[in-house]
């Protein structure tokens, strides 16, 4: 596989309207020294800890709050190694994985009337022993998916950008747009082996108007997906594999060789819009945000073959709320998700007509029949936070137009606090009828301190994770998805687990040139225990470095 992700992509066409979103972007991120203003300071963790901490419109899919967010100039960029191993883990997750990230941010006033946000994350990995999962999204998701029961290892390329820009007030207005752009590319080291590409952007202009304390905003979105996977090749001359075309659940049909003329492609169009409503005083600010989405996934093979259309609605609620009380900042965040999504079936016959004028043979599938709502997926995802954030310098200097003006030189030198998220996930199969009913709750106790002079910081959690429930029902129990995905996956759905983490950041100044920079080096690792039959473990190590700009 070609490591080049440039060379990987270059037959993508991107439209001149993505190109000068990249020009700003590289404004924002590339080059942010030249972007600095005389009175930029250089600022560690627990001063960019802070000013995250204070941007609640950052959070949200609207930019034109972005000058709603009282926040100097900033950045980072840092590079870094993660490996995962361990043998709790999902049949199509793979086990073991190393990669390779590199991610860079940036939020820069620019001119008198902008205010931009960019982030780059690049990603390079390889995991192993994957089976059944030749695409990105392998659980609740569209069906009509493919894999091979052969595990391999799978390299994946991933690039994503976010670049945005929100306007200064104009008689209380405000206006907004970002660009969401992701390139993916995933391919199968194993015979039969497979490559698949991802290509997905999202443009969401947006606006909001302020009276008072009050803000109301409004987003707006249109998002593209699209996933490709072309010919299926083998390095073994004989190759006999067989390779799975998936329809929900354990159902799938199985077909041996003809790997050269398959192919196949996702193809997904989404609206959504957001509400906003935020509230501010001298000590208190509060966004409150309601979505909802839809969306509409084509399901292409030769010929325009369609197995099926996948439909999604996406729900979701979230309350971002601060309180400041002397040196304390009390953080209060509320999120829920709901998604009901199905996929209608089709039976297709294939049509050959030949023009006895020309002699050009031409194809073409009619649908017979078609089910309805034939497989059926539902989660529900909810997440609570609360953290006491202690700051370094308590005086609090009054408000501006944005709310909570803060000295350049605050931070946040502890915290303490604690998290509950749930998700629930239930797929279900029609005619015959098979189903999978799992849900999961977790506790989670946060702290994290500054110490020696804020040259260091470091995080740590300890939760627990409780199982509430794990269901399965399948028609078919002997089938070759069903012994290979869903029975094996059970007792991951089952498993209570234990699970903690630990993070150490250094930071120290360094000067390259005459010009003096802060940089950090962090390293952090996780782990996770579960109460099955031989107790799998899973865990996450890894080490970065980079420098703050």
């Amino acid at each position: 596989m070609d490591n080049n992700i440039f060379s990987t992509h270059t037959k993508l066409r991107i439209p001149s309207v993505l190109q000068g979103w990249a020009a700003l972007l590289l404004a924002l991120v590339a080059f942010p020294a030249l972007a600095q203003t005389p009175t930029d300071t250089l600022q560690g963790e627990q001063g960019y800890r802070f000013r995250s901490l204070m941007q609640l419109w950052r959070n949200t899919n609207n930019a034109a709050g972005l000058s709603l967010d009282n926040s100097s100039n900033r950045g980072y960029a840092a590079i870094g190694y993660q490996h995962r191993g361990g043998n709790y883990h999902r049949v199509q997750e793979g086990d073991m994985a190393n990669s390779l990230q590199f991610v860079t941010e940036r939020y820069q006033q620019l001119g008198e009337y902008l205010y931009g946000y960019g982030k780059v994350d690049f990603r390079l990995g390889r995991t192993k022993n994957r089976a059944f999962a030749d695409q990105y999204r392998p659980y609740n998701a569209n069906p009509y998916q493919s894999g091979s029961a052969t595990a391999g290892s799978y390299d994946n390329q991933d690039f994503d950008i976010v670049a945005a820009v929100g306007t200064v007030p104009i008689f209380g207005w405000r206006f907004g747009m970002q660009l969401n752009y992701q390139l993916g590319d995933l391919a199968r080291l194993r015979d039969p082996r497979s490559r698949s590409q991802l290509l997905d952007y999202r443009l969401t202009p947006s606006m909001s108007y302020t009276f008072d304390r009050h803000t109301i905003g409004l987003a707006g979105y249109y998002d593209r997906r699209k996933e490709k996977m072309g010919s299926l090749t083998t390095v073994q001359s004989d190759a006999t594999l067989t390779y799975y075309l998936f329809s929900g659940m354990e159902n799938a049909t199985g077909t041996i060789g003809g790997y050269s003329s398959f192919n196949r492609e996702w193809v997904n169009h989404t609206l959504g819009t957001e509400l906003n409503y935020g509230f501010r005083t001298d000590a208190f600010h509060t966004l409150n945000t309601l979505g909802i989405s839809r969306g509409e996934e084509y399901v292409y093979g030769t010929y325009k073959y369609e197995p099926g259309r996948y439909f999604s609605y996406i729900y979701n609620v979230q309350s971002q709320n601060r309180l400041r009380t002397g040196s304390v900042i009390h953080q209060a965040d509320l999120q829920a998700q709901w998604q009901q999504a199905y996929a209608d079936e089709y039976r297709q016959q294939l049509v050959i007509t030949k023009d006895p004028a020309t002699g050009i043979t031409s194809y073409r599938y009619d649908r017979l029949l078609e089910f309805r709502k034939r497989y059926q997926v539902r989660t529900f995802d909810f997440s609570f936070r609360y953290r006491a954030n202690f700051l370094s310098s308590p005086q609090l200097l009054g408000t501006s137009a944005s709310g909570f003006k803060h000295p350049n030189n605050e931070t946040i030198r502890a915290y303490t606090g604690f998290s509950i998220d749930a998700h629930t996930a239930k797929n279900r199969h029609l005619l015959p009828f098979s189903e999978s009913d799992y849900g999961r709750i977790n506790f989670q106790l946060e702290d994290g301190i500054s110490l020696f002079k804020h040259r260091i910081m470091a995080d740590m959690t300890l939760g627990y994770s409780l199982s509430t429930r794990a269901k399965l029902s399948l028609a078919d129990p002997s089938a070759v998805l069903a012994q290979g995905v869903w029975l094996k996956d059970l007792p991951y759905y089952d498993a209570n687990l234990v699970h903690g983490s630990l993070q150490v950041m250094y930071q120290f100044p360094l000067t390259i040139k005459r010009s003096r920079s802060l940089w950090f080096v962090k390293a952090f690792g996780d782990f996770t225990s579960a109460n099955t039959a031989g107790h799998p473990t899973l865990y996450n190590i890894g080490v970065s470095i980079g420098m703050f700009n």
